[in-house]
């Protein structure tokens, strides 16, 4: 005991050193429009606003398939007790973090892993730099929240042979339900639960009967509920990514996967505003004939198991739970056309758990060696501290979150454009278009870039200049009215009325309520109209 409450000391002030010196700032990225400018965060009722309808069309107006109720609601209950201020909901997402770990720390016990390899585990889930952007962003919250939930229910699953069966299966389905509440890619909890399940049973020696697959089918029934009360709120699950074929999932499947393989294993932290890229076809075979390698001899480890190995069916139950929380990026993140760090949050636990189950095979053949082992794993946790603490620093504005990924990344395009339009924000158009016009040139098919340099010279009273790249970004963006907009502007600066009158009617069909359209052809009839 003495033992656990010395690691659980540990775990937790570099947890503390890691990320208290920088909870100070300004809100940065979607945590500005979903939180600082959002009305229903100074609401008392706000919270009808956020429980009812999607995430980004309670804040902004705009659709979406998002639906994060359950962390957003925690921001709403914060912001009425001390204001919208950015420290409170920094501070209480490391509190969710430092559960979600204590939560793995039980889970690994539960294992039977041994005690100084459990908080190894923990330490390193704890510090690892890639879990600092869903620490450091308040809306990361959705991940840290869900991943809290998912370990929850895993704790309420029934024991093989355990009283109250029926009890804790809904007691889990409860949890997973919550944690589909916090973000839509922990759906894949139940997947999980069952191989947590499947898991318990092989180490108990018990064999899974029909009772417990009825017992994972009644944790799902809360899961269902969900699907249900977001499809009575008008809110669709579709994708134009989700209809892809095949190979093509695949082909996303093994670049996600080697993604954040090498940046977990590297003891990395990605760049914030990372773009998918996929690997060449002949790697991503390689990937997978080294997933299905892994997950053979794993397997393979686990049916042989005994009393004298216990650990080879954890193992196998951290490779799969690392897999199964990559699968539903494999549709999000080609959609969104980046790479998010805090989708490495729920595959972390899983590839820590797997490796932990390795190490812990290993017989030392005396005390001092374990120390050395208890040594070297202070030293990791305190590199990885220092650099998550640098990573967190980082978050301190938008300028200095997206230039920290224009100085590790000069070519990137996405990047260079994010730090604009944070400079646009402080500095107005005459300095953030050179970054805009760099984000075109790096990136010719991000639309944004086009849009934001067009509507900058448009800003600086240099409309004709505009014109290459509003064209480009209506090319991009067809069925974009602002895009369509710029465009006009720069054909009226051209003396070309009759293209510009096109345009904006376009703009008006995709969006009658486009203000900016609606006046300017109101002014261009005006101006016809006086003409003799």
């Amino acid at each position: 005991m003495r033992i656990e409450r010395r690691a659980g000391l540990g775990v937790l002030a570099l947890t503390l050193a890691a990320f208290l010196p920088s909870l100070r700032g300004s809100f940065v990225w979607d945590d500005v429009a979903l939180i600082e400018r959002n009305p229903a965060m100074r609401s008392g009722t706000g919270f009808v606003e956020i429980a009812t309808r999607d995430l980004w069309g309670q804040a902004t107006g705009a659709t979406t398939q998002l639906y994060h109720p359950l962390p957003m609601l925690s921001i709403w209950a914060q912001t009425q007790l001390f204001g919208v201020e950015l420290v409170p909901l920094r501070l209480f997402n490391v509190a969710l973090h430092l559960l979600c770990v204590w939560c793995f720390v039980q889970l690994l016990l539960r294992l039977a892993v041994p005690s100084r390899w459990s908080w190894l585990a923990g330490l390193v889930v704890a510090v690892h730099p890639s879990v600092c952007e869903p620490v450091m962003w308040i809306t990361g919250r959705h991940d840290t929240l869900g991943m809290l939930l998912l370990m929850a229910a895993m704790l309420s699953w029934t024991e093989p042979g355990g009283r109250r069966a029926v009890l804790r299966a809904l007691a889990s389905g409860l949890c997973l339900a919550l944690a589909f509440l916090s973000k839509e890619p922990y759906v894949v909890g139940l997947a999980l639960l069952g191989l947590w399940m499947g898991a318990r049973a092989v180490q108990a020696g018990v064999r899974l009967r029909a009772r417990d697959v009825r017992l994972l089918a009644l944790a799902g029934l809360p899961v269902a509920s969900v699907w249900v009360l977001r499809r009575s709120l008008g809110i669709s699950a579709g994708s134009a990514q989700l209809h892809a074929g095949v190979l093509v999932h695949a082909h996303s499947f093994a670049s996600v996967v080697w993604h954040y393989a090498l940046q977990l294993l590297s003891f990395g932290n990605g760049l914030t505003i990372a773009p998918f890229v996929q690997l060449s076809p002949m790697a991503a075979v390689g990937v997978w004939l080294v997933v299905l390698a892994l997950a053979a001899g794993l397997g393979r480890a686990a049916w042989r198991s005994t009393e004298r190995d216990p650990h080879a069916v954890v193992a196998l139950l951290g490779f799969l739970w690392f897999l199964v929380a990559l699968t539903p990026h494999v549709i999000s993140v080609p959609s969104i056309g980046l790479y998010g760090n805090r989708y490495a949050y729920c595959a972390l636990f899983g590839l820590v758990l797997c490796g932990v189950s390795v190490l812990a095979r290993l017989r030392f053949p005396s005390a001092r060696s374990a120390s050395w082992v208890q040594a070297g794993a202070v030293v990791l946790g305190t590199a990885c501290a220092w650099k998550t603490s640098v990573a967190a620093s980082a978050w301190r504005d938008n300028r200095t979150l997206y230039l920290a990924d224009v100085m590790r990344a000069p070519d990137n395009g996405p990047a260079y454009y994010h730090l604009g339009t944070a400079v646009l924000s402080a500095e107005g158009c005459s300095a953030a278009l050179p970054l805009f016009v760099r984000a075109t040139q790096l990136a010719p098919r991000y639309e944004r870039a086009f849009h934001n340099a067009a509507g900058c010279l448009i800003n600086l009273g240099k409309p004709a200049e505009a014109l290459p790249f509003a064209k480009r970004a209506v090319q991009l963006s067809p069925l974009d009215p602002r895009a369509r907009h710029n465009l006009a502007l720069s054909e009226l600066a051209r003396g070309r009325t009759r293209a510009a009158r096109e345009q904006l009617q376009i703009a008006l069909r995709l969006d009658p309520h486009h203000a900016q359209a609606e006046q300017t052809l109101r002014l261009l009839d005006a101006q016809t109209a006086k003409q003799p």
